[in-house]
């Protein structure tokens, strides 16, 4: 049985949501952000009726706080993390994501790229500068952290 905790991101719905109760259906201890706490207990009802581990905490990607919080709660659970609150979107933030969890454990072994977000407006509703970002964190920040992690997995063969 693996116990290996892991973080994902985004398990509202959806993929993030699936792939959150599927690690924890395998034995992983799994650590799924939300923005929303009110969705706590029907995640925690649909981990229980899918034997998995999960634990749901609240992550606002955007407060130092909300960050800490999380590493906080891993800790004192015996689990163990550390807290980076740089953007997946530029390659300088995941270079620095990437840097700081190989200094702190050696290695990474498991990589979830799901964070995401949507502009539910008209498109005459939306900023340049809105849509770049959702670009950016949409499509460029998996290929940006995973870029960032390569040369450290092909290392480890």
């Amino acid at each position: 049985m693996v116990t290996d905790p892991v973080l994902v991101t985004g398990i509202s719905t959806g993929f993030g949501q699936e792939i959150a109760l599927m690690l924890g259906e395998k034995g992983y201890i799994v650590y799924g952000t939300v923005r929303d706490m009110s969705l706590k207990p029907q995640l925690e009802a649909m981990a229980v009726n899918r034997n998995a581990d999960l634990r749901v905490v609240y992550l606002d990607v955007t407060d130092q706080g909300s960050i800490n919080a999380v590493v906080e709660q891993i800790r004192a659970e015996g689990g163990e993390a550390v807290a980076n609150g740089a953007s997946v979107s530029d390659r300088v933030g995941a270079e620095s994501i990437v840097k700081n969890a190989v200094d702190a454990y050696g290695t990474v072994d498991i990589v979830i790229n799901n964070a995401g977000a949507s502009r539910r407006r008209l498109m005459q509703a939306i900023t340049v500068d809105e849509f770049d970002a959702t670009m950016a964190l949409n499509f460029e920040s998996p290929m940006r952290l995973t870029l960032a992690l390569l040369p450290h997995l092909l290392e480890q063969g």
